[in-house]
């Protein structure tokens, strides 16, 4: 009974830890016509607008100020 009892904790433990892993993965804007998906980054003023020429991903650096656009890769 105890080790009943330990296995199905043991269950609900993996369950919940991989849905909350499964949450955390949906971080990519959905798309539609001619939109390009981009991932959400946590800046404290905004992500740097570039692209890329070849991929047409957008960049995941921050901007270092309140007042630029693009990061330092790409002023």
């Amino acid at each position: 009974m105890k080790k009943l009892l330990v296995f199905s904790s043991f269950i609900l433990v993996t369950v919940f830890s991989f849905g909350h892993l499964r949450a955390n993965n949906q971080n990519i804007a959905p798309t539609s016509g001619n939109e390009l998906a981009t991932e959400f980054v946590a800046c404290k003023f905004r992500q740097c607008n570039a692209t890329a020429k070849s991929t047409g991903n957008r960049c995941k650096h921050c901007v270092s100020k309140d007042t630029h656009w693009q990061c330092w890769q790409h002023r």
